[in-house]
């Protein structure tokens, strides 16, 4: 069995010594951390001058910034396991070209499928490329929602922000935005497009006429033929069904 030199990036004294200790007991290579590194500005310093590791663990919230910034001082040619504690819908753009993300608290299933794509990556001879890996991190940055909208009243222009909003609807091929107070805007939007720019944990396409924000819903109601009847504020005049194939996707998503 080969040795494989490894880098640890962690700031975390209890999380390095768990990944640690995983490794040292991991029976599908032979492990040797040759290197600790606990910041950002670490990382950059050793990496300008040591290019002998075959393996790095790397953590994406480090003290003085997130790691992605690494790869804007240093032409990484290493492959990279990354850690952090990012939620699952965050997770999901990570398997390819053998860098592979762990969620912590790092389990034993978790590493081990990371080590065996790692291994089957190593065989092949793959090149990890500076341009590969930044499209790979890049995945990992928050996407940003819209926060405001510019609306146009009477001979002038509000902003209204996001926060202010309870609902939007369709009518007679128009769009509008209605805020919790009640005033209703027409937007130059889809309602498919508001569905993509805005925050999905805050708002829920309930059909295909109404997109409404959480904050916003005042009670839900068993219906007919397991549906389920909500009521939001400011009332609607139409009654707001939510049928039955959406039921358990919304509940997950009302109960987060």
């Amino acid at each position: 069995m080969s040795e494989i030199k490894v880098v640890i990036v962690e700031d975390k004294p209890e999380e390095l010594a768990h990944l640690k200790k995983m490794l040292a007991e991991n029976t599908l290579a032979d492990f040797q951390v040759i290197k600790e590194l606990n910041s950002k500005q670490e990382a950059v310093t050793y990496f300008n001058s040591n290019s002998t590791t075959d393996l790095i663990f790397m953590d994406i919230q480090l003290p003085d910034g997130l790691s992605f910034d690494i790869f804007n001082q240093v032409d990484l040619k290493i492959p990279i396991i990354f850690t952090s504690s990012y939620e699952h819908y965050a997770l999901q753009a990570i398997k390819l070209n053998g860098v592979d993300y762990l969620l912590k608290p790092v389990n034993e299933a978790d590493l081990n499928g990371a080590i065996t794509n790692f291994l089957k990556t190593r065989q092949q001879s793959k090149g990890f490329e500076l341009e590969e890996i930044r499209a790979i991190v890049s995945s990992f940055m928050p996407k940003s929602y819209k926060s405001s909208f510019l609306v146009n009243y009477k001979h002038k222009m509000l902003l209204i922000d996001v926060s202010k909003v309870a609902y939007f609807y369709v009518k007679e091929k128009g769009t509008y935005l209605v805020t919790a107070t009640g005033e209703e805007y027409l937007l130059d939007y889809y309602l498919d497009q508001l569905e993509e720019e805005l925050d999905p944990t805050k708002f829920y396409r309930i059909n295909r006429q109404y997109l409404i924000a959480k904050s916003a819903i005042r009670s839900i109601e068993n219906y007919f033929n397991g549906r389920l009847l909500i009521t939001v504020s400011p009332k609607i005049k139409d009654e707001v069904i939510l049928s039955r194939k959406k039921v358990t996707d919304f509940k997950n998503w009302a109960d987060q």
